[in-house]
C-alpha cells in the first residue's frame, strides 16, 4: 500500500483535493532502534533540527507515534494488516473498510464513489488547493505590510475575499489577516508620531498614501497639518 498508493504520482495529485490520509504505522519505534531503512529520518534544512521520516517526509517520528495512539488506530477491527478505511469526515464514522493491499486506481475509485455521496449529502466541501490559494495571499500581504506598504496589502487580501459561498473558516482567516495588518499600520503610525517633526512630516507624507483600505487614511492629517 505504501509504495503503490502513498508513493504513486497519480494518487498523491488526487488526494490533495479528495481526501485527507490519516496513517498508523505498527512497530515504528523498534523499526528506528533496529536502523530499518523505512524508519530512516532526514533534516529538511540547516539550523532546523527537526527530523522528518523518509518514507514519510511530511511527518516527524513523534507525530506517527502521536497518530497511533489517535481514532485513527481503532478502525481496523481485523488485526490484520494492510487495512483501508473510508472515514466520514462528519461523522468520523466507517463508510467502507478494506483489508489487503489495494492499487491507487482502485482506491480513487472508492474514494470518488463515498465523496459523491457526503456531497449530495453535505454540499461541497473546501478544496486543499483553495486554502492554498488564501494562505499564499496572506503571507503575501503579510510581506507588504511589513514594508509598511498597506494598501497593497489590503488590496491583496480583498483579492481572495468575499467569494461567493466562501467558507467560514476562509472568512476568519482572511478577517484575522486583515486585523493583523492594520494593527502594524497602527504601529507605525505610532512610531511616526513619536519621532521629531521634521522626520515625522516626511515619514508621514511618505506613509499617507499608503494607508488606503485600512480605514487609516486620516491618521496621519493632524502631523501633516501641524509640522
Amino acid at each position: 500500500m505504501h509504495s503503490a498508493v502513498m508513493q504513486n504520482k497519480k494518487y498523491i495529485k488526487f488526494a490533495f483535493d479528495n481526501a485527507v490520509d490519516v496513517l498508523t504505522v505498527s512497530r515504528i519505534e523498534e523499526g528506528v532502534q533496529k536502523g530499518d531503512r523505512k524508519a530512516k529520518s532526514f533534516k529538511l534544512k540547516k539550523g532546523d533540527d527537526t527530523e522528518y521520516l523518509v518514507s514519510w517526509p511530511s511527518l516527524t517520528l513523534d507525530q506517527l507515534k502521536a497518530l497511533n495512539r489517535s481514532k485513527a488506530a481503532t478502525y481496523n477491527h481485523t488485526g490484520r494488516i494492510p487495512y483501508t478505511s473510508l472515514v466520514d469526515p462528519y461523522t468520523l464514522t466507517e463508510i467502507e473498510g478494506f483489508l489487503g493491499g489495494m492499487s491507487a486506481k482502485g482506491l480513487m475509485s472508492k474514494i470518488a464513489e463515498a465523496k459523491k455521496a457526503l456531497v449530495k449529502k453535505h454540499g461541497p466541501g473546501l478544496k486543499r488547493s483553495t486554502l492554498a490559494k488564501i494562505d499564499k495571499a496572506i503571507a503575501s500581504a503579510e510581506a507588504q505590510a511589513k514594508t509598511y506598504d498597506f494598501a497593497k496589502a489590503m488590496k491583496i487580501l480583498d483579492k481572495v475575499s468575499g467569494q461567493k459561498n466562501q467558507p467560514e473558516i476562509i472568512q476568519e482567516k482572511l478577517a484575522k489577516a486583515k486585523e493583523a495588518v492594520v494593527a502594524l499600520a497602527e504601529k507605525r503610525i505610532e512610531e511616526i508620531k513619536a519621532m521629531d517633526a521634521k522626520q515625522a512630516k516626511k515619514e508621514a507624507s511618505r506613509l499617507k498614501r499608503k494607508l488606503k483600505g485600512t480605514g487609516l487614511e486620516d491618521a496621519l492629517d493632524g502631523i501633516l497639518a501641524s509640522h
